[in-house]
Protein backbone atom coordinates (compact mmCIF):
# COMPACT_ATOMS: atom_id res chain seq x y z
CA UNK A 1 0.00 0.00 0.00
CA UNK A 2 2.63 2.59 1.04
CA UNK A 3 5.10 1.82 -2.17
CA UNK A 4 1.84 2.24 -4.30
CA UNK A 5 1.57 5.47 -2.61
CA UNK A 6 4.90 6.37 -3.14
CA UNK A 7 4.37 5.43 -6.94
CA UNK A 8 1.28 7.36 -7.19
CA UNK A 9 2.94 10.74 -5.50
CA UNK A 10 5.98 10.36 -7.46
CA UNK A 11 3.69 10.49 -10.89
CA UNK A 12 2.25 13.36 -9.34
CA UNK A 13 5.15 15.06 -8.96
CA UNK A 14 6.74 14.19 -12.21
CA UNK A 15 3.32 15.89 -13.91
CA UNK A 16 3.89 18.84 -11.60
CA UNK A 17 7.01 19.70 -13.34
CA UNK A 18 6.19 19.32 -16.85
CA UNK A 19 2.74 21.28 -15.99
CA UNK A 20 5.37 23.91 -14.83
CA UNK A 21 7.66 23.75 -17.52
CA UNK A 22 4.68 23.68 -20.05
CA UNK A 23 2.68 26.40 -18.80
CA UNK A 24 5.56 28.75 -17.07
CA UNK A 25 4.41 28.76 -14.01
CA UNK A 26 7.59 30.34 -11.89
CA UNK A 27 6.76 28.73 -8.65
CA UNK A 28 9.43 28.36 -5.97
CA UNK A 29 7.27 26.83 -3.25
CA UNK A 30 6.02 24.50 -5.69
CA UNK A 31 9.67 23.33 -6.68
CA UNK A 32 10.85 23.13 -3.02
CA UNK A 33 7.55 21.08 -1.97
CA UNK A 34 8.65 18.39 -4.64
CA UNK A 35 12.28 18.35 -3.97
CA UNK A 36 12.19 18.14 -0.39
CA UNK A 37 9.46 15.21 -1.13
CA UNK A 38 11.30 13.41 -3.94
CA UNK A 39 14.48 13.66 -0.87
CA UNK A 40 12.58 12.16 2.04
CA UNK A 41 11.07 9.33 -1.09
CA UNK A 42 14.59 8.16 -1.73
CA UNK A 43 15.31 7.92 2.12
CA UNK A 44 12.27 5.88 2.70
CA UNK A 45 13.20 3.69 -0.47
CA UNK A 46 16.58 3.08 1.26
CA UNK A 47 15.65 2.44 4.68
CA UNK A 48 13.22 -0.23 3.41
CA UNK A 49 15.63 -1.59 0.80
CA UNK A 50 18.23 -1.40 4.07
CA UNK A 51 15.39 -3.42 5.94
CA UNK A 52 14.74 -6.16 3.60
CA UNK A 53 18.55 -7.13 3.52
CA UNK A 54 18.57 -7.05 7.16
CA UNK A 55 18.57 -11.03 7.90
CA UNK A 56 20.25 -12.88 11.28
CA UNK A 57 21.46 -15.74 9.28
CA UNK A 58 23.62 -13.68 6.95
CA UNK A 59 25.18 -11.15 9.98
CA UNK A 60 28.93 -12.34 9.02
CA UNK A 61 30.36 -13.02 12.39
CA UNK A 62 33.68 -13.45 11.66
CA UNK A 63 34.17 -9.74 11.86
CA UNK A 64 34.28 -7.17 14.91
CA UNK A 65 31.52 -5.08 13.80
CA UNK A 66 27.75 -6.50 14.50
CA UNK A 67 26.54 -4.22 11.54
CA UNK A 68 27.87 -6.74 8.64
CA UNK A 69 25.49 -8.78 6.26
CA UNK A 70 25.83 -10.83 3.47
CA UNK A 71 23.69 -10.04 0.37
CA UNK A 72 22.71 -13.15 -1.82
CA UNK A 73 21.30 -14.49 -4.75
CA UNK A 74 20.12 -10.54 -6.00
CA UNK A 75 21.92 -8.72 -8.80
CA UNK A 76 23.48 -5.44 -8.03
CA UNK A 77 25.53 -3.16 -9.04
CA UNK A 78 28.01 -2.74 -5.97
CA UNK A 79 30.06 -5.14 -4.59
CA UNK A 80 29.94 -3.95 -1.03
CA UNK A 81 27.33 -1.27 -0.32
CA UNK A 82 26.35 0.79 3.33
CA UNK A 83 22.88 2.21 3.88
CA UNK A 84 22.03 4.70 7.05
CA UNK A 85 23.20 2.13 9.89
CA UNK A 86 24.27 -1.30 8.13
CA UNK A 87 27.11 -2.97 5.55
CA UNK A 88 26.47 -5.30 2.95
CA UNK A 89 28.73 -7.28 1.27
CA UNK A 90 27.83 -8.76 -1.74
CA UNK A 91 28.44 -13.15 -1.64
CA UNK A 92 30.22 -13.80 -4.88
CA UNK A 93 32.48 -10.83 -3.42
CA UNK A 94 33.20 -12.69 -0.31
CA UNK A 95 33.57 -16.11 -1.65
CA UNK A 96 36.18 -14.40 -3.77
CA UNK A 97 38.08 -13.01 -0.66
CA UNK A 98 37.86 -15.82 1.60
CA UNK A 99 39.13 -17.81 -1.69
CA UNK A 100 42.25 -16.12 -1.93
CA UNK A 101 42.79 -15.36 1.75
CA UNK A 102 41.91 -11.37 1.35
CA UNK A 103 41.23 -9.49 4.77
CA UNK A 104 37.52 -8.78 4.74
CA UNK A 105 38.55 -5.39 6.36
CA UNK A 106 39.70 -4.03 2.85
CA UNK A 107 35.59 -3.83 2.41
CA UNK A 108 34.40 -3.99 6.01
CA UNK A 109 36.23 -0.52 7.19
CA UNK A 110 35.77 1.00 3.62
CA UNK A 111 32.29 0.76 4.11
CA UNK A 112 32.23 1.50 8.61
CA UNK A 113 33.93 5.06 7.15
CA UNK A 114 31.25 5.79 4.92
CA UNK A 115 28.83 5.35 8.03
CA UNK A 116 30.78 6.77 10.49
CA UNK A 117 31.03 9.84 8.68
CA UNK A 118 27.55 10.06 7.08
CA UNK A 119 28.16 10.08 3.81
CA UNK A 120 25.17 8.80 2.40
CA UNK A 121 22.95 11.48 4.23
CA UNK A 122 25.48 14.52 3.21
CA UNK A 123 25.37 13.15 -0.86
CA UNK A 124 21.52 12.92 -0.81
CA UNK A 125 21.33 16.38 0.36
CA UNK A 126 23.81 17.42 -2.12
CA UNK A 127 22.13 15.60 -4.65
CA UNK A 128 18.82 16.99 -4.09
CA UNK A 129 19.80 20.72 -3.82
CA UNK A 130 21.34 19.86 -7.64
CA UNK A 131 17.96 18.66 -8.75
CA UNK A 132 16.53 21.33 -6.89
CA UNK A 133 18.54 24.05 -9.27
CA UNK A 134 17.76 21.35 -12.60
CA UNK A 135 13.86 22.25 -11.83
CA UNK A 136 15.18 25.64 -11.13
CA UNK A 137 16.92 26.42 -13.82
CA UNK A 138 14.21 24.49 -16.25
CA UNK A 139 11.17 26.60 -14.89
CA UNK A 140 14.15 29.89 -15.15
CA UNK A 141 14.95 29.34 -17.54
CA UNK A 142 18.70 28.90 -16.96
CA UNK A 143 18.69 31.87 -14.58
CA UNK A 144 20.65 29.68 -11.67
CA UNK A 145 22.32 27.71 -13.93
CA UNK A 146 26.05 28.93 -12.49
CA UNK A 147 24.51 27.86 -8.87
CA UNK A 148 23.87 24.16 -10.86
CA UNK A 149 26.93 24.16 -12.42
CA UNK A 150 28.67 24.97 -8.56
CA UNK A 151 26.69 22.40 -6.75
CA UNK A 152 26.82 19.71 -9.14
CA UNK A 153 30.94 20.36 -9.70
CA UNK A 154 30.49 20.02 -5.66
CA UNK A 155 28.82 16.71 -5.52
CA UNK A 156 31.15 15.07 -8.04
CA UNK A 157 34.39 16.11 -6.16
CA UNK A 158 32.94 15.22 -2.92
CA UNK A 159 31.77 11.71 -3.94
CA UNK A 160 35.23 10.78 -5.24
CA UNK A 161 37.14 12.25 -2.01
CA UNK A 162 34.59 10.10 -0.09
CA UNK A 163 36.01 6.82 -1.41
CA UNK A 164 39.32 7.73 -1.36
CA UNK A 165 39.47 8.64 2.27
CA UNK A 166 37.13 5.54 2.79
CA UNK A 167 40.22 3.60 0.90
CA UNK A 168 42.91 5.57 3.18
CA UNK A 169 40.83 4.39 6.33
CA UNK A 170 40.53 0.69 5.77
CA UNK A 171 44.47 0.52 5.77
CA UNK A 172 44.33 0.76 9.51
CA UNK A 173 43.06 -2.51 9.50
CA UNK A 174 44.43 -4.26 6.73
CA UNK A 175 47.38 -4.24 4.42
CA UNK A 176 47.59 -3.04 1.26
CA UNK A 177 48.54 -5.06 -0.83
CA UNK A 178 45.14 -7.24 0.42
CA UNK A 179 43.49 -3.55 -0.36
CA UNK A 180 44.81 -3.74 -4.09
CA UNK A 181 43.94 -7.13 -4.32
CA UNK A 182 40.58 -6.49 -3.51
CA UNK A 183 40.09 -4.35 -5.72
CA UNK A 184 41.78 -6.25 -8.40
CA UNK A 185 39.10 -8.57 -8.08
CA UNK A 186 36.40 -5.75 -8.07
CA UNK A 187 37.87 -4.67 -11.26
CA UNK A 188 36.94 -7.92 -12.75
CA UNK A 189 33.40 -8.73 -11.59
CA UNK A 190 30.88 -8.22 -14.38
CA UNK A 191 28.49 -5.04 -14.83
CA UNK A 192 25.30 -5.83 -13.00
CA UNK A 193 22.19 -4.88 -13.07
CA UNK A 194 21.47 -1.58 -11.04
CA UNK A 195 19.27 -2.75 -7.95
CA UNK A 196 20.43 0.63 -6.15
CA UNK A 197 21.42 3.72 -7.34
CA UNK A 198 22.74 6.07 -5.12
CA UNK A 199 22.91 8.89 -8.13
CA UNK A 200 26.44 8.93 -6.79
CA UNK A 201 30.34 8.34 -8.62
CA UNK A 202 32.99 6.59 -7.78
CA UNK A 203 36.29 7.10 -9.02
CA UNK A 204 37.46 4.09 -11.62
CA UNK A 205 39.38 1.04 -9.57
CA UNK A 206 42.35 1.92 -11.64
CA UNK A 207 42.56 4.60 -10.17
CA UNK A 208 41.98 3.96 -6.90
CA UNK A 209 44.82 1.09 -7.28
CA UNK A 210 46.70 3.53 -8.81
CA UNK A 211 46.43 5.95 -5.96
CA UNK A 212 46.92 3.14 -3.10
CA UNK A 213 49.88 2.07 -5.05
Amino acid sequence: MIKKLCIILDLISILLIFGMWFFAIKNMWLISIITVYAFLSNCFRLVCMEKRYLDENNRIKSTKLKNVYLVKNIEIKNNAFCCFNNIFLEENLYNELINNSISLNTVIFHEQYHLKKHHLLFKLILKYLVVFLIFTCTIFSGKYLFLLVVFATLFYVYSLSCEYKADQYALNYCSKEDMVKMLKIACRKPKKSNKIDFFDFHPALEKRIKRLK
